[in-house]
């Protein structure tokens, strides 16, 4: 059997890190990767160092997850959920949109996005005073998410792959979601 990556996404605060913890805790054979992660190893930056950066640094960053990812790739043989994400702000502002190529050189298997109500996520954000979070309005998350599906939607089409979308999952609804795929 084929090795499984999946690209599991959605906006920050929607809980993806926690449903995939969650589900490497109880299944056998599959490991959590994170962009963050990777961009972290061997410093001792802080996941906060990452966010706000240029245009260009946001576009080496993704080279360096690629790169990372595909060494890790050679010493691992489970399965991977892969936390990340597609859209991300740059320091001018403006949204970041993970490439294409990006994905493709993850050697994704599946996309599955997390979505949920907008006002949650809000909310979620406000009060998490542990992450610095995005300031957005309910209706700029809103926007975001749609084209976060959007953007899923295409990528899978071109790998060929299947897309999955998953309303505020529950752990249960998550696992059997994953192992369905």
């Amino acid at each position: 059997m084929a090795r499984k990556i999946f690209f599991v996404t959605g906006l920050s605060g929607i809980g993806k890190t926690t449903l995939i913890q969650d589900f490497i805790a109880s299944t056998p054979h599959w490991k959590r990767v994170s962009g963050g992660d990777l961009l972290l190893q061997g410093t001792h930056a802080s996941r906060d160092s990452l966010k706000n950066v240029s245009l260009e640094d946001k576009l080496h960053q993704q080279n360096v997850i690629v790169t990372r990812f595909n060494g890790f790739l050679d010493l691992n043989q489970e399965n991977i959920l892969f936390d990340g994400h597609v859209t991300m702000h740059v320091s001018d502002g403006n949204l970041f949109i993970t490439p294409y190529e990006v994905l493709k050189n993850l050697h994704v298997t599946a996309v599955v996005v997390i979505t949920g109500q907008p006002q949650t996520i809000f909310l979620r954000r406000k009060n998490d005073s542990l992450r610095l979070r995005e300031i957005e309005d309910v209706e700029t998350i809103q926007h975001r998410q749609n084209l976060t599906l959007t953007i899923c939607r295409d990528y899978a089409s071109q790998l060929n792959i299947p897309m999955l979308e998953l309303w505020e999952p529950t752990p249960e609804q998550f696992k059997a979601s994953i192992l369905r795929l």
